[in-house]
């Protein structure tokens, strides 16, 4: 299931109160960009970068132990939103 959200601090909050569920907290400044069912795209907000790393964050994988908590996904910030333009424009699936 999609969600879409109107506020990013309704996004951030559904998060933090997952993060809460599992017994985590993260010790870092970030930013919350999506939802995906119970997996969020993050990118932090204390990297030194102007093109921010993404992360895929799932506290009930981890909570679970099905996969790690926290992924690099080896995507930045701009790249992700390129693709997703290039995508739309050429009618390709996500």
């Amino acid at each position: 299931m999609v969600y879409e959200y109107d506020d990013f601090e309704e996004l951030r909050e559904d998060c933090e109160e997952s993060l809460e569920n599992c017994g985590y907290t993260m010790n870092r400044p970030y930013f919350v960009f999506d939802r995906l069912d119970s997996i969020y795209s993050i990118f932090f907000l204390d990297e030194d970068k102007e093109d921010p790393d993404i992360y895929i964050l799932d506290p009930y994988g981890a909570y679970e132990e099905l996969e790690p908590f926290l992924k690099d996904v080896k995507y930045t910030f701009s790249k992700m939103i390129n693709d997703a333009i290039h995508r739309k424009l050429n009618n390709i699936p996500l």
